[in-house]
Order: structure tokens, then sequence, then C-alpha cells
């Protein structure tokens, strides 16, 4: 996606031959600054903190469900996005190390 302006204001515009299929058993997306009621739902055992965002380990951005991982706004990351790209960026150098473990 990218943006175009569009009758005077920004839109999310697709972006042609852009899309990428990256395989994954899970994903959880976040829009904004609460976690979708169906994650909560569907992930028993998935700690949250008193302001509604997910519990993640500070170092690691695991939460309290083994293998999953949290960032951004829904892991209490949010302010503007470049702390919850930051945040992101982290999150992932964390799952790619925690996916190389020996089993």
């Amino acid at each position: 996606m990218d943006f175009a302006e569009k009758n005077g204001q920004w839109v999310l515009t697709p972006v042609p031959g852009a899309e990428e299929i990256i395989p994954a058993d899970t994903i959880i997306l976040a829009q904004g600054h609460d976690v979708n009621a169906r994650w909560k739902k569907s992930l028993p055992g998935l700690r949250f903190q008193t302001d509604k965002t997910v519990s993640t380990d500070a170092t690691t951005g695991q939460t309290s469900v083994p293998g999953v991982f949290a960032a951004g706004d829904m892991a209490g990351a949010g302010g503007s996005i470049h702390s919850a790209m930051i945040s992101g960026k982290q999150a992932a150098g964390q799952v790619i190390r925690f996916l190389n473990q020996p089993a």
C-alpha cells in the first residue's frame, strides 16, 4: 500500500505487483491503540496490562504465550509511528532469534 492524493486528501492506495507472501502460523494485527477482541479470545493465557496493551517481556517482546510476540501500540510502545516501528523491528529480531534456537 502507498499513500496517494485523491480529492485533496491522502488515501491508502494498492501498489500493483508489490504483494508479498510470507508463510506464518499466526499473525496478530493491531490497528489503533487497543487489541482486537477476537485475538483476546483466540489466545487463552495472553496477559494484558491495565491499559489494555499486551504484556510482553521488555527485552524480547514475547508475550505470556510461548512463541507469540507483540510490538508497537499493541505492546505499549505507542506515542509515535517511529516508536512503534522501532518496537516492531526489535520484536522481529527476537522472533528470528527464537525461531533459530535449537529444538
